[in-house]
């Protein structure tokens, strides 16, 4: 330590000794050492120039120490680690057991609480119903040791021993009361048979440098030591070991490198976890700021106001681009968050990488985690969906308190969500699942977020996900959906819209190539002008930019790429939903059926040689307005995928009693998301302006979208089947139109075919009944003479 350093201190604890804060103590004793102090280290605490020059920015030594507890208790582990294995119990009642796991879980806490009175009591009541565990000796231990009656610690921690010689925690307390005790040599022993124990705890190996330390200072004739030579309260001198300055304040860097200091630091914390403590990030981090300013005392008001010492505001768990992403994107927002990854080296890459120069810190364990999170805890999981997400929820709830949050961000299915949600509250947390849509890209900077599930979570979470959130017209592309599933329902149905967008481009790209002969880059151009109309979209960028894309060999990559397209599952889930529902989302359907055909890639190839088809001539008419169609074509089957997608919402949220919010669905994919588009202004503008809409089509704006894309629509689906291109989704988005606006379909034949081979009955229209066709009942008829007259109850067809 410098020279001023040395007297900076020295006044400090003259100051200290002269205050208000020390007054209740005898005041002829502190004048007496603070004189010999300010002799000693030749300073004066009335010298006003003295005080400017040591005491400027100096919050005092109280205020020093009180950080220092603040940060300690941040770090500290919140559950007590069970040893590697534990002897037999014997003649204890499972019901006893528990009760005592129940009262050691309480000790604990009231540790946490530094009511150590209250921890002795629980841990006493605890070894009396099961008088064989190591750790309720061993917690006792640690009790006794905070009050300084480390006599009864060290007979309870040698207690632990003899249960489970194993169990190094009972060797590092029994070292740790003996030390306190002035007894160096038998501490020593103890630390060494820790060490033999458990040869990995740092605790240990400190435990044995701080003895030997003292054993080498003690006098030859074997007399203990002074009280002197240890700090108040029995705990060893910190300002007498390697690093401390010649007997001075040591900088904070040499304090966390001191193994005095870790024999100390057990008694502080209680729980255990002193490794994480010694080795932990953001101590370190603090060490170099504060440590490297010549060993002169840290300004106070720079140390708390160090992000580091703040409690992360959110954690997230799974560090694949999507998470890094997630994260970095709200780092920038403000807010601290905590990184967690079950391979662990990928936190420190990240932190070492992507993170560095960021308030993001990382953890190397869910108990580690847990404890970096401000409260409500809020916990974003962005893993795989399935097993994986219930695996993490099991490893977080011991370590969570009623009330903190999980947040699923992956593409979960929403039935998953739904008992997530009822499980977890019925437990006391909050559960919700969160659609997260935009790619990597959206992620980091700004993805569209739908989130649902336990209401009580949106107030906590709002802010947070709302500033993350990509921005559109200045509102945010993210509001609460609903109860239970609802915000991985929305997701699911995006993601068959998403499936439907893109299967009506391919087969806009297939009509302009095979049936106009044009090549990528004049497709490109095509659809780059669409992007400055009706069509501006996400995904009709995007397609402009890979049709632009060559090679290296100068030739489009889009002609290199196998033509089996692959896909996740969230566009079937939304057709097979549609179906349980009965709903006629016929575009995401056939979008689906699509990739599935595309993949028969060898049957296909083929079926070319063997089936046979139109074949395709040079186009003769007016190319400019066959284009023009077709872009009239393709947004005329986008407007019915998308009434299509709420028609699907709205009978959901009958079905499962949700009260979705369809101007705020609209509003969330404006932005962020893959479908997002200037198209969804209008959607937003159609439900705000009447939230009951029964359909989109009836919506006056889309109406006449429709009525004025009809003509080119139709004969554009016309000529590709004339030319042979299959267009299922822009066909069946036609069909669908056909049928929706058809006040009479054929499924009257369809009813009596079904009575004729199953009596399943039918129903006459109004004006037709007659005495054998009553109104409004179920009526079967025998049609050829020979069947029964009795309706089916059971087969269906």
């Amino acid at each position: 330590m410098s020279n001023q350093g040395t007297k900076s201190l020295a006044f400090a604890i003259a100051d200290w000794l002269q205050g208000k804060e020390t007054a209740s103590f005898d005041s002829s004793k502190r004048e007496q050492a603070a004189k010999l102090i300010c002799e000693a280290f030749d300073v004066d605490t009335s010298d006003a120039t003295q005080r400017a020059t040591y005491a400027k920015g100096s919050p005092g030594l109280s205020a020093i120490f009180d950080v220092f507890l603040k940060a300690q208790k941040k770090m500290a582990p919140t559950e007590e680690a069970k040893p590697a294995a534990q002897p037999e119990t014997k003649n204890v009642s499972e019901a006893d057991q528990a009760k005592a796991e129940e009262l050691k879980n309480e000790g604990n806490k009231f540790m946490s609480a530094k009511d150590y009175g209250a921890a002795l009591n629980a841990y006493t009541k605890a070894i009396e119903l099961n008088g064989a565990s190591p750790v309720f000796y061993s917690n006792r231990a640690a009790a006794y040791s905070q009050i300084g009656q480390h006599e009864e610690a060290i007979a309870d921690a040698k207690k632990a021993s003899e249960i489970d010689p194993k169990f190094g925690k009972a060797y590092s307390r029994l070292g740790h009361a003996l030390f306190a005790s002035g007894k160096y040599e038998e501490a020593l022993a103890a630390y060494e048979k820790g060490y033999e124990v458990d040869p990995s705890n740092k605790l240990m190996k400190s435990g044995i440098d701080a003895c030997k330390a003292k054993v080498a200072e003690a006098p030859k004739d074997g007399a203990v030591a002074s009280a002197g030579s240890r700090g108040t309260d029995a705990q060893p001198n910190l300002g007498g070991g390697a690093g401390m300055g010649g007997g001075g304040m040591p900088d904070l860097s040499s304090l966390l490198n001191n193994p005095m200091l870790s024999s100390m630091a057990q008694q502080m914390m209680q729980n255990g976890g002193l490794e994480q403590l010694m080795n932990n990030p953001m101590l370190r981090q603090m060490a170099e700021q504060f440590g490297g300013n010549g060993g002169q005392m840290p300004d106070i008001n720079a140390l708390m106001n160090n992000p580091q010492l703040r409690h992360a505001d959110i954690g997230l768990i799974g560090l694949a681009v999507m998470g890094q992403n997630l994260i970095l994107n709200m780092n920038d927002k403000g807010y601290k968050v905590a990184a967690y990854n079950r391979t662990t080296s990928k936190v420190d890459h990240f932190l070492a990488n992507e993170a560095k120069g960021t308030n993001v810190v990382g953890a190397h364990s869910i108990q580690e985690f847990v404890s970096l999170l401000k409260r409500p805890r809020k916990i974003i999981l962005l893993v795989k969906a399935g097993p994986a997400v219930d695996d993490f929820i099991q490893q977080l709830i011991p370590y969570l308190e009623k009330g903190d949050i999980i947040i699923d961000g992956g593409n979960s299915h929403f039935p998953d969500s739904e008992r997530r949600t009822k499980e977890l509250e019925a437990k006391g947390f909050l559960f919700v699942g969160s659609g997260v849509s935009g790619g990597e890209e959206g992620a980091r900077h700004g993805p569209s977020l739908m989130p649902g599930g336990s209401a009580a979570a949106w107030p906590e979470i709002k802010e947070i996900f709302q500033k993350t959130a990509a921005q559109s017209d200045g509102e945010p592309c993210c509001d609460w959906v609903g109860d239970g599933g609802a915000g991985h329902y929305v997701k699911m149905v995006h993601n068959g819209i998403e499936y439907g967008d893109m299967q009506l481009i391919a087969e806009a790209y297939s009509i302009l190539k095979i049936g106009l002969g044009l090549d990528e880059q004049e497709i490109s151009d095509i659809f780059a002008e669409w992007n400055k109309g009706v069509l501006d979209s996400f995904l009709i960028e995007i397609t402009r930019d890979v049709l632009a894309y060559k090679d290296t060999d100068g030739k489009p990559m889009v002609p290199k790429i196998l033509d089996s397209a692959g896909q996740k599952g969230t566009g079937k889930w939304t057709a097979m939903n549609a179906l349980d529902l009965g709903q006629p989302v016929t575009l995401i359907a056939e979008a689906v059926f699509a990739r599935c055909l595309s993949s028969l890639k060898g049957e296909r190839e083929r079926a070319s040689k063997i089936l046979g088809g139109p074949k395709i001539k040079k186009f003769e008419g007016d190319k400019k307005q066959f284009i023009k169609d077709l872009e009239q074509a393709l947004y005329a089957s986008k407007i019915v995928s998308y009434a299509q997608g709420f028609m699907l919402m709205r009978e959901a949220a009958k079905e499962y009693n949700w009260r979705l919010n369809n101007p705020s669905i609209a509003l969330m994919w404006r932005g962020g998301c893959i479908i997002r588009s200037v198209f969804l202004k209008d959607i937003t503008s159609a439900f705000r302006k009447n939230p009951d809409l029964e359909n989109l089509l009836f919506d006056d704006f889309f109406k006449n979208a429709i009525q004025t894309a009809e003509d080119g629509w139709r004969r554009v689906v016309a000529q590709a089947v004339l030319w042979g291109i299959p267009t299922p989704a822009t066909s069946s988005a036609l069909a669908f139109y056909d049928g929706y606006r058809s006040e009479v379909v054929s499924a009257n034949l369809l009813q009596a075919q079904r009575d004729y081979f199953g009596a399943h009955t039918f129903r006459v229209l109004p004006g037709q009944e007659n005495d054998h066709l009553p109104l409004n009942q179920d009526v079967h008829i025998n049609w050829t003479g020979r069947g029964g007259n009795v309706s089916a109850s059971t087969y269906s067809a």
